[in-house]
């Protein structure tokens, strides 16, 4: 469960706890001090998921609500309305804070008998450069309502397609499935799991982008087991001792395992 590179060694080697426990993350103090019933790992994956969620329904909710308007309004305009010429009458793009062109805004115009009707839409990247300002183009409109209405190029190839939220919504599933796992893992890993006193093998702590990771492997003998050893890591500022104890201090360091089986525990 710790990571990949895991391993059960043939050589049970002498553990016993220490003054130098060394936490990779301090909030499992309280899980030790029997103040809390959840780990570190257990909150990190609450949150985890949580964050996942709320991602999901502020990007993937208002996209696909989006998408599937201008789906049905397009096909509902093809089936039921009426479909006339126009022209482009103008043609502008907008850009970023570089100059690089983002979206491109299409004006076209089309009569129905005497009146006639402007209306300025978003166009996909894709189809803009094909169209040029005074060109033809096919119109569909409402009839009872001339002013809704869309370019047939529009609806052909819409800025925002359909399968593009729908894709994007699976994913997200996927991964609030996944994060859903590793929570209902890591709630029966503390509520079951028993604390094992190890012993660290090596530690390390080095860059990592803009932080600084400590990489730990150690090794434990679970009870009625042989030896375990294996790696763990995470970021620096999270445990619980100062810098003095991994540069300067003892290099004998204990470490406490949540167990519960040799395919499911982790590092406190």
């Amino acid at each position: 469960m710790e990571n990949e590179n895991s391993y059960v060694i043939a050589e049970p080697q002498p553990i016993a706890a220490s003054e130098t426990l060394l936490l990779r993350d301090k909030r499992n103090q309280a899980f030790l001090d029997r103040t809390s019933a959840t780990t570190s790992r257990e909150q990190d994956a609450k949150w985890t998921l949580v964050g996942v969620v709320l991602l999901s329904l502020i990007i993937c909710v208002p996209t696909l609500l989006i998408a599937a308007a201008t789906f049905t309004k397009g096909k509902q305009l093809v089936s039921t309305g009426r479909s006339v010429a126009g022209v482009i009458i103008n043609k502008r793009d907008s850009t970023d804070t570089h100059g690089r062109a983002t979206d491109c805004y299409v004006t076209y115009r089309f009569s129905v008998g005497v009146p006639t009707y402007e209306r300025e839409v978003l166009l996909s990247n894709r189809v803009c450069p094909t169209l040029t300002t005074g060109e033809e183009v096919q119109v569909f409109y409402n009839p009872h309502n001339p002013d809704d209405s869309d370019l047939k190029v529009a609806i052909d190839t819409p800025k925002y397609p359909l399968w593009l939220p729908v894709v994007f919504c699976l994913f997200a599933i996927l991964a609030i499935r996944a994060c859903t796992i590793r929570l209902i893992r890591e709630r029966h890993l503390s509520a079951n799991g028993m604390v094992v006193y190890g012993k660290v093998v090596t530690k390390d702590v080095q860059k990592k982008g803009h932080q600084t990771i400590l990489f730990i492997t150690y090794r434990f003998k679970p009870p009625n087991g042989i030896t375990i050893e294996s790696k763990s890591e995470g970021p620096r500022w999270r445990a619980n001792l100062p810098d003095e104890c991994f540069y300067f201090g003892p290099k004998d360091f204990s470490v406490a395992v949540l167990y519960s089986s040799q395919t499911e525990f982790g590092l406190l």
